[in-house]
């Protein structure tokens, strides 16, 4: 039984949780804060 291997795939999977919780936040945090979620206009916010 490798357990390199298995702590490989447990961080890689806890890394995919917590980009996806990030960006769960960000959307969460830009409909709060305009009320809705035009993604030209959260394009624009780049500039």
């Amino acid at each position: 039984m490798n357990i390199e291997g298995h702590v490989a795939a447990i961080f890689v999977i806890i890394l995919a949780a917590t980009e996806a919780a990030i960006a769960l936040a960000i959307i969460l945090n830009i409909y709060q804060h305009f009320r809705h979620v035009n993604v030209d206009e959260v394009d624009d916010l780049k500039e």
